[in-house]
């Protein structure tokens, strides 16, 4: 072999390295909605669980539903560390202020009866305002909302969850085992 087939060899291989290295550096990152984000400050509740299997905390609160002062509608938060913008959102809504197991289903224009519990998954950027995409609740998914507690002195709600989401019916986020204490945002 002469000089110049083995140093086109030797460049070759190390052309390969380099390549096989950044992909693997590239599988390895996570995209912004597998990322963990700070919980923020839990001013009025936290929830806590795991997001694809990794530890998860949040921010939580409830709020009336303006046509129905029976019905709540449950917010789930998290928050960019140092800035403080929020990152994500998690909304669960049409739920009665009442102990009991709701099934969460797909928002559907052709079902908003009183009865459907819906959720989305909003992950948002700038300075929390902007968002850059969102999920909806995966169909094919057991997903609920367990609300064991209702303290009508404090306001607060305690319960658990387990959510799925997907994007064109592939799945793309699990929140598993979480658990949630909120107190109304009035």
């Amino acid at each position: 072999m002469n000089c110049q087939t083995k140093f086109a060899a030797v460049l070759f291989a190390i052309l390969v390295i380099f390549l096989s290295a950044s992909c693997e550096k590239e599988e390895t990152q996570l995209s912004p909605i597998h990322t963990i984000y700070a919980p923020g400050d839990q001013e009025f509740g936290f929830v806590v669980g795991e997001k694809d299997g990794r530890r998860w905390e949040g921010s939580s609160y409830w709020s009336r539903r303006i046509d129905d002062s029976n019905r709540i509608n449950l917010f789930l938060e998290t928050f960019e560390q140092g800035t403080g913008f929020e990152r994500e959102s998690l909304f669960i809504g049409n739920l009665l202020l009442l102990n009991g197991l709701y099934q969460v289903i797909p928002r559907n224009a052709n079902d908003m009866s009183p009865d459907s519990h819906q959720s989305s998954y909003f992950l948002l950027t700038a300075d929390g305002d902007a968002v850059v995409g969102g999920l909806h609740i995966d169909s094919t998914r057991n997903n609920f909302v367990i609300i064991e507690s209702v303290d009508s002195t404090t306001g607060n709600i305690t319960g658990t969850f387990e959510l799925y989401y997907e994007l064109d019916g592939i799945p793309r986020l699990s929140f598993e085992n979480c658990r949630f204490e909120a107190r109304q945002l009035e």
